[in-house]
């Protein structure tokens, strides 16, 4: 039981580091119009800062793992991991979608 509550406990410290990182980090640059311009230097200059994130993530999870003397560390360093990887994913397969439908109906809209 305790390696459930480990990997649930965890599962929700990663997404909401991920959830986060998301919004305070990366949502200016997915959010943009398509006809607006993207500067490479804005995205090399976050992405230093989503790795320095991560590690604080876990950093975190380290630190705090004698607080939390019931929870299994591992288990919840991996779920945490975890969490923050699908949250990542969620955001990203979010924007993809977004822009294969507006795609498709705009192509449809041409089509009639």
């Amino acid at each position: 039981m305790i390696y459930v509550l480990s990997a649930a406990a965890g599962l929700v410290y990663g997404a909401a580091m991920g959830g986060l990182k998301y919004v305070m980090l990366w949502r200016k640059i997915l959010n943009a119009e398509p006809a607006e311009e993207i500067l490479a230097r804005a995205i090399y200059v976050r992405m230093p800062i989503d790795y320095g994130i991560n590690v604080l993530t876990f950093v975190i999870l380290f630190l705090v793992r004698n607080i939390i003397m019931p929870l299994d560390f591992t288990v919840s360093a991996i779920a945490a991991a975890v969490g923050l990887s699908l949250i990542g994913r969620m955001f990203s397969i979010k924007k993809v979608f977004g822009r294969v439908s507006a795609v498709a109906d705009a192509e449809e809209t041409e089509n009639d």
